[in-house]
């Protein structure tokens, strides 16, 4: 069994695989295998984002991870406001 994102923000998800270490630090025996574990169990497309980087450190990781969700976000407010249409004065844009 894995822990993964979901619905969590990357804060809420790094404080949650971090609080579930205490209770079995063995799972993840060097940081190496820890910086994976933590990337494995992102969203897909956070994941796809980060695949390619070889990260030395966790806290790297995590603000890389915060930044393109970051970016994903702004990115689906943006195309759900793409096409709406205004009150009385036709499409906005």
């Amino acid at each position: 069994m894995a822990l993964t994102q979901d619905g969590m923000s990357v804060l809420e998800y790094e404080k949650r695989f971090h609080d579930l270490l205490l209770f079995a630090p063995h799972y993840v025996p060097t940081k190496e295998y820890m910086i994976e574990k933590l990337r494995d169990g992102f969203r897909q497309e956070l994941k796809q984002g980060l695949i390619a980087v070889q990260f030395k450190l966790v806290r790297e990781m995590i603000e890389a991870a915060q930044a393109l969700e970051a970016c994903i976000g702004e990115g689906q407010q943006g195309h759900h406001r793409v096409g709406k249409k205004r009150e009385g004065k036709g499409w906005s844009v």
